[in-house]
């Protein structure tokens, strides 16, 4: 099968993040059972998000993709990790959050469970 040079240009722009990326970094394996992924979840905390979230900072050159490569990527983690707790400064600094966030659950230090719907 032949690739125009259209094509090889939208493969070339297209953000290199992967989902493999955030299943690493999130201790996330598709290939174990839903019992020892429940266990990996648990040990995880919210220092995984604030590490993914300055990965996604310091990898990430391309400023056209820069804003659809982070939803990306925050969509995934969220998806595997829906009751995970989220820092929303963090969010909030990489405009995944608009100002008014849906909190569920708080804490002193300001974090809380945030709905799919809310961050994009």
């Amino acid at each position: 099968m032949r690739i125009s040079r259209k094509q090889l240009k939208r493969m070339a722009k297209k953000p290199k993040i992967r989902p493999r990326i955030v299943n690493s970094l999130t201790n996330f394996d598709e290939n174990i059972n839903d019992d020892q992924n429940a266990k990996l979840t648990e040990k995880t905390q919210t220092s995984d998000t604030l590490g993914l979230l300055n990965f996604l900072i310091k990898h990430m050159d391309d400023q056209d993709h820069f804003k659809v490569s982070k939803a990306a990527v925050v969509k995934q983690f969220m998806f595997n990790k829906p009751s995970l707790n989220f820092n929303f400064a963090a969010l909030h600094q990489l405009k995944l959050v608009d100002v008014d966030w849906k909190i569920f659950k708080t804490t002193p230090d300001v974090q809380g469970t945030i709905n799919k719907t809310t961050v994009f």
